[in-house]
């Protein structure tokens, strides 16, 4: 994915964005300059949330769409496609599986690491999720 702004990639700069997040908001008591940096982006809209979300979904699905077209020249058209979901992926990768866009994942299997819980129970305020 190349989506993400190029200073996310600068830690001495989103260090400063994290420390100044701590400074700023109460009841931060842990943050990586990783998780300051969508953080600060889906403080400012979040709505990001769900269309980066929704994006990533319509990615792969598009991605699996010209697999079975035969349109893709590193992947064979009967290709079995399995994910691994780690963290926020693991979410997106039972969402795709439960919506199964042209059946697409009838057959798949999913590895899921580290994916937490379901919205209604989450309390985001560990180091590995928001800060």
């Amino acid at each position: 994915m190349n989506r993400a702004p190029g200073n996310w990639s600068n830690p001495r700069l989103m260090k400063k964005m994290s420390e100044y997040r701590i400074s700023k908001f109460n009841g931060i008591e842990n943050s990586t300059f990783a998780n300051a940096a969508l953080s600060s982006r889906l403080h400012s809209k979040p709505s990001r949330f769900f269309t980066s979300g929704f994006q990533t979904f319509s990615d792969v699905t598009d991605l699996v769409t010209e697999i079975r077209a035969g349109n893709n020249k590193y992947i064979y058209d009967d290709a079995s496609i399995n994910f691994f979901g780690y963290s926020i992926g693991a979410l997106l990768a039972e969402v795709l599986l439960m919506a199964n866009p042209r059946n697409y994942f009838d057959k798949s299997k999913l590895f899921i690491f580290c994916g937490g819980p379901t919205f209604d129970i989450m309390f985001p305020v560990a180091k590995a999720i928001f800060g």
